[in-house]
């Protein structure tokens, strides 16, 4: 289908062809994780990542960036044909992470919450991907200043309680994969870039920079009723667009 996300599960990490007009999403959850898993999992990372994993305090952070990794360099191999032990990445000035080969020709981006782990990947175009799980916080609503436009803003409060919060969360996971996306981090202040729904769409907007169209197209999908989804990319790529969504459990990762 075009424009929406084809999802199946995996039942064994085969080789995938990554054509161009496509965008690949897989995810995992970190609930079926075991200690068998994670121990495989960290023969896979190099002892930078390792080092960033065992940083975190939190369990639930702990291993969702480790599976995250594991998952990046697993579904690389499939595409790459080089060894997930062997792939070499580099970062941008702000920090956004590439293959270090450009030769290889495979833009990907990764969002991990505590209990969820997706990657993009594509042939042809810089992306951004975020997920987040929503959290009823009353809270979370002082954050707004700062990062939603006044009409935005306007829009989430109007919205009867909860109802706000998963508003919010559709606005700022936008946001987050349109930053992600472009590489620039925070320079671009978050407060003057608004999603525009597209007509006829049910997930594609075009963010907007102080009333100017971007260059770039943005999908929101709401996958279940506690997370968000949402993907960034170019639109030097080709207008038609086909999204392949793929669900691989922990303990495939290291089973080939």
């Amino acid at each position: 289908m075009e424009n929406t996300i084809t999802s199946e599960a995996v039942s064994a990490m085969s080789t995938l062809p990554l054509k161009t007009g496509i965008v690949d999403l897989w995810t995992l959850s970190t609930d079926s994780l075991t200690l068998a898993d994670e121990i495989r999992m960290r023969a896979l990372l190099s002892d930078e990542e390792l080092t960033v994993v065992d940083k975190c305090r939190r369990v639930g952070e702990r291993r969702s960036r480790l599976l995250g990794r594991a998952l990046l360099r697993t579904v690389l191999t499939r595409y790459t044909g080089i060894s997930p032990t062997l792939l070499q990445f580099s970062r941008s000035e702000f920090g956004k992470p590439a293959l270090a080969d450009p030769e290889l020709g495979v833009a990907f981006n990764l969002s991990h919450t505590d209990d969820k782990v997706v990657c993009a990947f594509s042939r042809e175009c810089n992306l951004g991907v975020d997920i987040e799980h929503i959290r009823y916080r009353k809270e979370l609503l002082n954050i707004m200043d700062g990062y939603m436009s006044i009409a935005e803003k306007c829009r989430i409060t109007g919205e009867p309680w909860p109802k706000q919060q998963k508003v919010f969360f559709d606005h700022w996971v936008l946001k987050e994969s349109f930053v992600k996306a472009t590489g620039d981090g925070l320079t671009q202040p978050l407060d003057q870039v608004e999603f525009h729904k597209l007509s006829g769409s049910q997930f594609e907007f075009r963010p907007v920079i102080h009333g100017k169209r971007t260059r770039w197209r943005s999908w929101l999908w709401p996958i279940d009723e506690l997370h968000r989804l949402s993907i960034t990319i170019d639109r030097s790529m080709r207008r038609r667009v086909m999204f392949r969504g793929f669900y691989v459990l922990p303990c495939q990762l290291c089973n080939g």
